[in-house]
């Protein structure tokens, strides 16, 4: 194991914070260890968010989980997808319902009630309080290693309001080529309300445009 899977306990890949908060965990009842790792229940496999091989080991389990963070891009990209030889639970991030509702076994990763998410954090904190501390050194670490971005830094600490978007604002090339592939849609089409925003307002607009489009 790398040093940095041990210190932020990222065994399960670079973004597990995002399954973490979502209350993956809780719902399969999986427990940490003395070091703040994840451990997954007997008889459950989760697939490594980070790896592109397919690790055979999967076929010695029965419960089988396969996250979805990157949307139909990913779910349609990833070659491990096609080589998967036994029933996989898929859970997914974000919109595009109309997809999703033609994927066998597919289900949304977070919960759509926000109360009922406020209550998971509070359980989730409570059962991993390792992983937690970890998750703040990592936090610490990431804030102050963009100190050499003196603006970004103090819009960090100055304004009140910050906003997470996962996700892509701006398309990359091989997304817009994978639908066009797909789609058949031509570049005349395609509207860029992608450029850079000033403003939270700006932002907040953005965001809620790109949702409707997704839906």
């Amino acid at each position: 194991m790398s040093l940095r899977k041990f210190l932020f306990s990222e065994n399960y890949g670079r973004n597990i914070i995002w399954l973490m908060l979502s209350g993956f965990f809780t719902k399969v009842d999986a427990k940490e260890n003395h070091l703040g790792e994840i451990i997954m229940p007997d008889d459950h496999y989760l697939f490594n968010l980070d790896n592109n091989n397919l690790d055979e080991s999967y076929l010695n389990y029965n419960n089988l989980h396969f996250i979805i963070l990157d949307g139909p891009v990913q779910h349609m990209n990833d070659q491990r997808l096609k080589k998967l030889r036994k029933k996989t639970q898929i859970y997914y991030v974000g919109k595009f319902d109309n997809y999703w509702q033609n994927i066998e076994n597919a289900s949304l990763l977070y919960p759509d009630n926000s109360s009922d998410h406020e209550e998971i954090l509070l359980n989730i904190r409570k059962k991993f309080p390792i992983f937690f501390k970890k998750y703040l050194l990592k936090k610490f670490l990431t804030t102050f290693s963009g100190i050499k971005n003196i603006k970004l830094l103090s819009n960090h600490f100055q304004f009140k309001d910050k906003h997470v978007y996962y996700g892509y604002i701006k398309p990359t090339k091989q997304h817009l080529d994978n639908f066009r592939k797909k789609f058949y849609f031509e570049d005349k089409y395609i509207k860029n309300f992608f450029q850079d925003s000033h403003t939270s307002y700006d932002v907040k607009k953005k965001i809620k445009e790109l949702c409707v489009l997704k839906e």
